[in-house]
């Protein structure tokens, strides 16, 4: 844009090494919290804007995955890879 923003998809692939409490919706599946450890290598994808801040991002991810933890225990790091690595 000519203001200089701009958005975008995102993948996140979700590393947790601590179980994470998740919102149960009733019918039929989970109610009330529920703790349990999430896959390693979860992956999701935001749409973001470049004015999102870090704890934004964290906490548009625990509501796709609704969770019901505190949004401060959590961090986002930025991974490259290569081809070869």
């Amino acid at each position: 844009n000519s203001n200089g923003m701009y958005t975008g998809f995102i993948k996140v692939q979700l590393d947790l090494r601590r179980p994470i409490t998740v919102k149960g919706g009733g019918a039929g599946g989970v109610k009330g919290q529920e703790a349990f450890y999430l896959p390693r290598g979860s992956i999701n994808t935001l749409h973001i804007s470049s004015t999102n801040t870090a704890r934004q991002v964290i906490e548009a991810l625990l509501r796709k995955f609704t969770v019901a933890d505190n949004p401060a225990k959590f961090a986002l790091f930025k991974r490259f890879s290569r081809e070869d690595q």
